[in-house]
């Protein structure tokens, strides 16, 4: 397994840190905080915020790129990381997606009703067993269908 060295900071119950409305409320959201003292509440949530954030994604990281996610500095190697462990998630459905863009067209059918006869005045009283779906591709997408049954 990998290791990630990105940890959340006072995510614990009880942690010390201000409130979400008191936070959202907070002037320094803005500005940051000025020359004097910061409460450690309010310092704690933003350690907070920040390392949550940071210490998911590192363990996506991890987790799909089976690499370690080291605090390194090294800023290029995690973003390599990062696309690797995309990749794990995305690659998949980009390979779908270039297989069907480069069709003409698909056939599709399947069920949409399967339940007991309903009155249809236009189909009188058989119910809609499936639809017919053929989607155009080649540079755009065109969707037509038509009802069985």
């Amino acid at each position: 397994m990998a290791t990630n060295n990105f940890k959340p900071f006072a995510t614990g119950t009880g942690a010390n840190v201000t409130s979400q409305a008191d936070w959202e409320a907070l002037a320094a959201l803005l500005t940051g905080f000025q020359s004097g003292k910061a409460s450690s509440a309010q310092v704690n949530k933003a350690l907070r915020q920040a390392t949550f954030i940071a210490a998911a994604l590192a363990q996506y990281t991890a987790d799909k790129s089976g690499q370690n996610v080291l605090d390194d500095g090294d800023i290029s190697g995690f973003v390599a990381k990062m696309h690797s462990a995309f990749g794990a998630d995305f690659q998949p459905l980009d390979a779908m997606l270039t297989a069907l863009a480069s069709l003409n067209t698909v056939n599709l059918q399947f069920p949409v009703f399967n339940g007991p006869k309903k009155h249809n005045p236009r189909h009188g009283d058989k119910p809609v067993a499936g639809v017919a779906v053929k989607i155009h591709c080649g540079g755009y997408a065109k969707f037509a269908y038509s009802r069985a049954g």
